[in-house]
């Protein structure tokens, strides 16, 4: 799954609005909405709140599985 597959599922999810989201983010809906499409790529600062509001790891929204400890 592709990061804007993953938002819209977590969003969805929560039975939240693309508007709710945005103003977690301190952006326009439409411009959260750009996320969502794929059309904008999601910087660093705001896939860090997006984790934080969903309480879950930065790796798990951009689909990635860290290497492993030795």
């Amino acid at each position: 799954m592709n990061v804007p597959e993953r938002l819209r599922q977590l969003r969805k999810k929560k039975g939240l609005t693309q508007q709710e989201i945005a103003e977690q983010l301190h952006m326009s809906q439409n411009a959260y909405s750009l996320l969502e499409s794929g059309k904008t790529k999601l910087d660093i600062q705001r896939l860090h709140l997006l984790a934080q509001f969903y309480k879950l790891s930065i790796y798990y929204i951009i689909d990635y599985l860290p290497p492993e400890k030795k």
